[in-house]
């Protein structure tokens, strides 16, 4: 609000802003809006930058796409909506269907026969193709995190995580989402999740569905701080909501799980790897 009164003293014709409302409360960002409109009144133009789509709606005339650093493409406000938008953002319809997938496997880069260890196992033999990813370790946890880090998931980064649990499964998750937090991460979650974790001792953060206007998980998502997602839907009228955060965490890069064992193991793993208890071999490098 200061670099605006600045701005205002100046008597500037451009004024930009780049996400004002981060750090405002909600009568701040009122009140900010109503500054915006008084400027756009007495002809100062405004370029205004925001991951807040509602804010986007709600204050400006013309929006402008930006993917990769690269223009996409400038249209009017009232000839636009959200669906058009989030297709111009990542290239593509969002769909609630996953579109088919043509992996490539390639030859066999690394081949094991008959491989023993006196009283843990033997005679197991297997192949890894080009393409495929191989975690392997004396217990499940440490071998599904290699795996992850072979596919180019490394976290910790930002420590920010997204949780959308169904009712039959938040007893289950509770003591992981404890384990989370412990570990640094800002839990983000839906109402109902959100709830759950308030009244069971977990601190979190409220996030909105998509069908909301303001805060919603899409805002958080293309604010590319969150780590991970976690989605455990179920099938009811926000079965398209999953569909739709599944698709978006798939192009923005962003890993989601939708097994409270996968999850559980991710947390597990984290903690001995911090503990230094993970060893890391890259076995195209042997």
């Amino acid at each position: 609000m200061i670099e605006i009164c600045k701005a205002l003293m100046v008597d500037a014709k451009v004024i930009i802003m780049d996400e004002p409302t981060a750090a405002l409360t909600q009568s701040e960002t009122e009140v900010l809006f109503e500054v915006v409109n008084s400027l756009r009144k007495k002809g100062v133009s405004i370029v205004y930058i925001s991951h807040r789509m509602e804010e986007i709606f709600e204050l400006c005339d013309r929006i402008t796409i930006l993917r990769d650093g690269t223009y996409i493409d400038t249209k009017r406000i009232a000839d636009i909506d959200m669906n058009d938008i989030v297709k111009m953002m990542i290239g593509r319809e969002i769909g609630e269907r996953y579109p088919l997938r043509d992996a490539k496997i390639g030859d066999v880069a690394f081949e094991v026969k008959n491989l023993n260890c006196p009283g843990a196992f033997e005679n197991v033999s297997f192949d890894v193709r080009a393409g495929e990813v191989l975690g392997v370790s004396k217990d499940f946890d440490e071998a599904i995190y290699k795996a992850f880090i072979a596919t180019g998931i490394d976290l910790p980064k930002k420590k920010n995580i997204i949780c959308t649990i169904k009712d039959s499964a938040k007893e289950e998750f509770l003591p992981i989402a404890k384990k989370y937090y412990q570990f640094g991460y800002d839990i983000y979650a839906t109402i109902g999740t959100f709830t759950y974790l308030i009244e069971h001792g977990v601190p979190a953060h409220l996030v909105n569905r998509i069908a909301d206007k303001k805060n919603t998980i899409f805002d958080l998502m293309l604010t590319d701080t969150v780590d991970l997602i976690i989605d455990i839907p179920t099938r009811n009228n926000n079965l398209k909501d999953g569909f739709m955060i599944r698709r978006f965490a798939v192009e923005a890069g962003i890993p989601i799980y939708t097994s409270l064992d996968t999850a559980q193991a991710l947390i597990n793993c984290l903690e001995k790897r911090h503990q230094g208890d993970t060893s890391l071999i890259d076995i195209t490098k042997i």
